[in-house]
């Protein structure tokens, strides 16, 4: 899926900030030891990825609506929230959306048991909706 989101990204967009976010996120699962500050640093840059994303997709949808105030330097939430206005993402899709990006967060996130897997699931949830969003984008 990793490959698949960067080509997908790459196809569509010239900015290399996906891709080097995706990379940058890879790279920590490659590493043995996965402390508190890693895993912290990894989620992070999972809710980076997810709001990258979003804004690429809502500042191009919004190119195309003059009736919109979207910009690069709108509130996080206005891009997912813009990608639901214009019915690009469904409701169940909204919230899933907000849901990861909250899970993504680093308050709280310490407690769980497995920090590696916690990440990694978040990762493999993120490109699979980015990769959802990039087809649905692409067509």
């Amino acid at each position: 899926d990793r490959d698949q989101v960067i080509e997908g990204w790459n196809q569509k967009f010239t900015t290399p900030e996906v891709s080097s976010l995706i990379r940058e996120i890879d790279e920590y699962f490659r590493e043995v030891e996965f402390t508190e500050t890693k895993f912290a640093t990894c989620i992070g840059r999972i809710r980076v990825l997810l709001v990258e994303v979003a804004k690429k997709i809502a500042l191009d949808l919004a190119k195309e609506d003059s009736k919109t105030s979207l910009s690069g330097s709108s509130e996080e939430a206005a891009f997912a929230q813009h990608l639901h206005n214009r019915k690009f993402i469904s409701v169940d899709e909204w919230q899933i959306f907000k849901s990861l990006y909250n899970l993504s967060s680093q308050e709280g996130a310490h407690a769980h048991a497995s920090k590696r897997e916690y990440a990694r699931l978040l990762k493999n949830m993120a490109y699979e909706l980015i990769l959802l969003f990039l087809n649905r984008h692409q067509s």
